[in-house]
């Protein structure tokens, strides 16, 4: 798209993820319960329904498996909930907007952070699920297995199938969750604010003083 002459002006910036500083605070309907999450927007490129219709698919043989998905309510995800109310899945929570602490504990004690999104500028949730100990089942779209790397389990963002056969997975294989735990843990320290602050100051610099 580029030629080699644009290239050579293009200094990539990597975005982070870090812990925010609040305290966990339970989300006390589902304490004690096993679930998968996702947090963000449902813009119609994030693909939620898509996980939904895994969830779906999981639940044929974990039923007591729960979905729980936290971003402010507007018309997308309106549409999402007239649509599990229509098809009557179980078991699919639409939490609205979550705090930080709610958004910790989640993610915490979450089997995995799922995100089937087609398209991303970064995916700043994968990082914030890894920093909390949450494995990542991501698509394998656009740049996001550039920010996971080796930490997450990739599918097909067009596959229910395949995002259906990762979830089920996940929960029936303890060591395939545990080894994810730990390259998330080695992954993020690929990643901070301060590292991205310095790198675009030195670009600047550069810049000025050329």
């Amino acid at each position: 798209f580029f030629g080699k002459k644009y290239l050579k002006k293009i200094t990539v910036t990597y975005e982070a993820g870090e812990i925010p500083t609040v305290s966990p605070e339970p989300l006390k309907k589902f304490v004690g319960k096993q679930y998968f999450c996702f947090v963000g927007n449902a813009f119609p490129y994030k693909n939620v329904k898509r996980i939904i219709l895994a969830h779906q698919k999981l639940i044929a043989t974990h039923p007591d498996t729960h979905l729980l998905l936290a971003g402010k309510k507007d018309f997308f995800y309106e549409e999402l909930e007239q649509f599990v109310k229509n098809e009557s899945i179980p078991n699919i929570h639409f939490l609205g907007f979550i705090s930080d602490g709610e958004k910790r504990w989640m993610l915490q004690n979450a089997t995995a952070f799922v995100t089937a999104s087609q398209s991303e500028g970064f995916c700043i949730p994968l990082l914030e699920a890894m920093y909390e100990d949450c494995p990542v089942l991501a698509s394998n779209a656009s740049c996001i297995p550039e920010v996971a790397g080796d930490a997450a389990l990739y599918f097909n963002p067009n596959s229910t199938n395949e995002l259906a056969k990762l979830m089920k997975r996940l929960l029936e294989k303890r060591n395939v969750r545990t080894a994810l735990i730990e390259k998330g843990r080695k992954r993020v320290k690929d990643f901070s604010w301060r590292k991205m602050a310095e790198q675009t100051h030195s670009v600047y610099t550069r810049i000025l003083e050329s």
